[in-house]
């Protein structure tokens, strides 16, 4: 091989790498190779149909809007934001340290909030579901949780919550 001819062909192979990882994202901090494929996914299921519309964030700090699509069967996906590194690593230890006081608590109603949180790695699986009408002991810490998840969400992705305007709190 010539000189000019390995010199262009070192540099195609530079480019390519610097592509490869500069597209590649970066891991927060907080995220160590024990959280590897982490993801915390929260929001509302009515149990009459069935219908789901939650948020998920992944351990890149990714968040989705995630909602069921009731007449193909199938999940709709929406990226709608980034979080930044310090309210990532905030909701993550939260949600860990919640997680391990309580790996389950199944208290559902006909409409329901869940989080659930997951680490493959370590084989970390926590789900909650309580009824949000009912304001239990139980659920203290999820409904705490749930509040500090939705901060994250930006306000122009906000789901329009109708379980706070439940008949039971417009009684009151």
């Amino acid at each position: 091989m010539k000189f000019e001819n390995r010199a262009i062909f070192t540099a195609i192979i530079s480019l390519i790498i610097f592509l490869c990882c500069s597209c590649s994202q970066s891991v927060p901090e907080c995220v160590t190779e024990y959280h590897k494929d982490m993801m915390i996914q929260w929001g509302n299921l009515d149990a009459s149909n069935k219908y789901i519309t939650a948020y998920k964030l992944d351990e890149f700090g990714n968040l989705y809007y995630v909602k069921n699509d009731t007449s193909k069967r199938s999940f709709v996906i929406e990226k709608i934001a980034e979080v930044d590194v310090e309210k990532f690593c905030g909701v993550f230890y939260f949600t860990n340290t919640v997680a391990m006081r309580t790996q389950a608590l199944n208290a559902p109603g006909a409409q329901s909030r869940f989080i659930d949180f997951k680490i493959p790695a370590t084989r970390v699986f926590s789900r909650a579901v309580w009824n949000p009408v009912f304001q239990t002991v139980g659920s203290r810490q999820h409904r705490l949780l749930y509040d500090s998840l939705m901060t994250i969400v930006p306000k122009e992705h906000f789901m329009y919550d109708s379980l706070r305007l439940s008949s039971f709190e417009k009684q009151k």
